[in-house]
């Protein structure tokens, strides 16, 4: 369901008809968290490399999965070995579709052309915005 969402996604360019596309399933929690998850720049998974999955058995939902994730890879801080275990019972715990929503948000990027500021209008204050200081050239006028 969260992976068609993502094509419509992909399938259109313009942000306005991302934006609505967002807006008309703002109810979803499950999207909701996958964006959060995916985006929040304080939320790390540490990891460069997924495990090759072959079996899937759709035991599991995705939104179980994804509290799964959350508490081996953040709050449990698994490293590793351990780590990529862990992830690999999750994604053969969930059907095909799921599996390919769980390494997007891994690798933080849902590749659907969108950013924390295109969800932030959508759900304020969904992720947090890191105010940065950015250095200028030097000018007589602003000294």
């Amino acid at each position: 369901m969260i992976l068609n969402i993502l094509k419509q996604f992909e399938a259109t360019t313009k942000t306005t008809e991302k934006e609505q596309i967002l807006k008309s399933n703002s109810d979803n929690e499950l999207l909701k968290t996958a964006f959060h998850l995916a985006y929040s720049p304080s939320i790390i998974f540490n990891m460069k490399k997924l495990p090759d999955v072959d079996t899937h058995t759709g035991l599991t939902s995705l939104e179980e999965s994804l509290t799964t994730l959350t508490e081996c890879l953040i709050d449990d801080k698994l490293r590793g070995g351990a780590a990529l275990d862990a992830v690999s019972n999750i994604l053969r715990s969930v059907t095909e579709d799921d599996a390919e929503v769980i390494s997007r948000i891994i690798k933080k990027d849902l590749r659907v052309g969108a950013t924390a500021s295109t969800a932030n209008k959508v759900w304020k204050g969904l992720i947090k915005e890191q105010p940065q200081m950015l250095a200028s050239s030097y000018s007589a006028k602003l000294v």
